[in-house]
């Protein structure tokens, strides 16, 4: 997911083929995809099936509502916003059509006051092919480090066609390496990245699956911290000097494969702050807005 807003003030999402949703932040942490009408689908947190699947529900058009009920309407189903009448698949479960690309995000710090980029991957049986799009500049020498990277953490990326999009286009600067590598495996492994909305992935990726550091972390945590991002995943080394920040929830990694356990729902996965400094109290030091 991105932290860029629309002037409508919603969020804006990618499919795995390349469109781009706008949905409100109420509802945008449900979204899982559209159906074959292009309609956004929801999981319905109510509803929970025997065999642990989601229940899909379809939102209007109108109004990016579900509908309800209404004796009124010649369908019998209604908007639940506007009360207009709407069709009758409104009123039944949704069927995913295209799904959510895989969207991480991380913050570089090479442009004042710092900026978020979001890598969506999405990946298709075929050819071995890895494509980052939205990349000035040779990307070889990346994509290489990529597929050693993916490999070494359990998560080969062969037999699988993966297409990463870099939001805003960038020259990417090695911090968001290891962001480009979460974004690709969680593609690959049909990973759900939803634990990872309103995170960003911070550090380099080397050759054997590892995070390592790059230029200032910190100063990326902060720049992270000052855009709204709420937790930051950085490399394990790092962690012992990076002061805790309000609001902001900080945890290390060593390798890739932490990230991808933590991802499938393992929370004793990554690194925290107080975990990595036993003989240093916590601090907390406010930011100046």
């Amino acid at each position: 997911m991105s932290y860029r807003t629309s002037p409508s003030r919603t969020f804006q999402l990618r499919l795995a083929n390349g469109r781009l949703l706008y949905v409100a932040p109420v509802i945008a942490g449900r979204v899982r995809g559209v159906d074959a009408d292009g309609d956004v689908l929801v999981c319905d947190e109510d509803i929970k099936r025997a065999d642990g699947t989601e229940r899909l529900v379809p939102l209007t058009p109108c109004c990016h509502a579900t509908g309800k009920g209404a004796s009124y309407s010649e369908t019998n189903v209604a908007c639940r916003h506007c009360c207009q009448n709407v069709g009758p698949k409104y009123g039944t479960d949704g069927h995913l059509a295209v799904g959510l690309a895989a969207t991480v995000a991380s913050v570089s710090v090479e442009r004042q006051p710092g900026e978020v980029l979001t890598f969506s991957a999405a990946a298709t049986d075929g050819p071995t092919s890895l494509a980052l799009i939205g990349s000035s500049g040779s990307t070889n020498e990346l994509r290489e480090r990529l597929w050693a990277a993916t490999a070494n953490s359990g998560v080969p990326l062969i037999h699988r066609s993966i297409t990463v999009r870099v939001d805003p286009h960038r020259k990417l600067p090695s911090v968001t390496s290891a962001a480009i590598a979460v974004a690709a495996i969680a593609a690959a492994a049909g990973i759900s990245t939803r634990r990872i909305t309103d995170t960003a992935v911070i550090g380099d990726v080397s050759l054997d699956g590892g995070l390592r550091k790059t230029g200032d972390i910190y100063a990326a945590v902060r720049a992270a911290r000052a855009h709204g991002i709420s937790r930051v995943i950085v490399p394990a080394t790092c962690l012992e000097e990076i002061v805790e920040l309000d609001d902001l929830e900080v945890l290390g990694a060593h390798r890739l494969a932490e990230i991808a356990e933590w991802l499938r729902g393992d929370d004793n996965a990554l690194h925290n702050l107080t975990s990595d400094k036993p003989n240093s109290p916590t601090r907390s030091v406010p930011v100046q807005e």
